[in-house]
This record gives C-alpha cells, structure tokens and sequence, in this order.
C-alpha cells in the first residue's frame, strides 16, 4: 500500500476518541481500501474464478460490506457510553463536594451547640439545688 493510504485513518480520527476507536475506524479504512482495489483491478477476473472461489469471494465481500455498516453505529454507541460515564463521574463528584460542605456545616453547628449543651446541662443542675432548697425550707 502507499504511504497516504496508511496516513489516512490518521488524519480523519479526531482526537478525544480513544484508542478502540481509532482502531476500528483504521481497519474500516483498510478494508474499504482493499475492497476498492479488488473490485477495480480483480472485477474482470472474479468472473474467470471457479464457481466455489468466486462465490466465496462475493459472500466475503458481502461480509465486509454489512461489518462496514455495522461498525459505525457501534462506535457511536461506544461514545455515548464514554460520554455516559463521564457524565456520572462528574455527578458523582458534585455530590462529593455537596457532601463535603454539608459536613463542614454540620461541623460548624456542633461546635456551636457545644456551649449551649454546657450551659443546658448547668441549667439543669442549677434547676435542682433550687428545688431541693425549696423543699428543704419551711
């Protein structure tokens, strides 16, 4: 093959694909390249084929022809499931900032309750020496 034929699939893969992608999309090139040659410089020839080799080579092209269209449509399908999980990575790291906030808010409340449970709690004693002082008085 010729150096631009190799330098093709390069040059149509954007770059934010992986690299499953961009080796599906280089063997499609391929084989298309392929296919094309063959039917250009074998289309003549194929009919001079014994009957069990030329329908070999027809079903195989078939072949080719339907994992051409099908290959499309699962990458597409790959991408959208890449786009899917980054998208939940990302909700997920938005409810763990959300999570971490909360809990430097409910840090900050306890810090704040403590005094008011100190002073509850000398309230509450204070409350009883003045009943049992009542009680004790005539």
């Amino acid at each position: 093959m010729s150096e631009d034929r190799r330098e093709a699939p390069d040059e149509e893969l954007p770059e934010r694909h992986g690299f499953a992608r961009a080796t599906g999309e280089a063997v499609i090139h391929q084989v298309q390249a392929l296919t094309s040659l063959a039917a250009t410089a074998g289309g003549t020839a194929l009919g001079a084929l014994p009957e069990p080799f030329g329908g070999l080579v027809d079903r195989s092209r078939a072949a080719l022809e339907e994992l051409l269209e099908i290959v499309p449509p699962i990458t597409a399908e790959i991408d959208v499931l890449a786009e899917e999980l980054s998208a939940k990575r990302a909700s997920i790291q938005a409810l763990q900032a959300e999570l971490g906030a909360l809990d430097l808010q409910l840090a900050v409340v306890e810090r704040s309750l403590a005094p008011v449970q100190v002073w509850s709690h000398r309230w509450r004693r204070l409350q009883g020496s003045i009943r049992q002082a009542l009680v004790k008085s005539p």
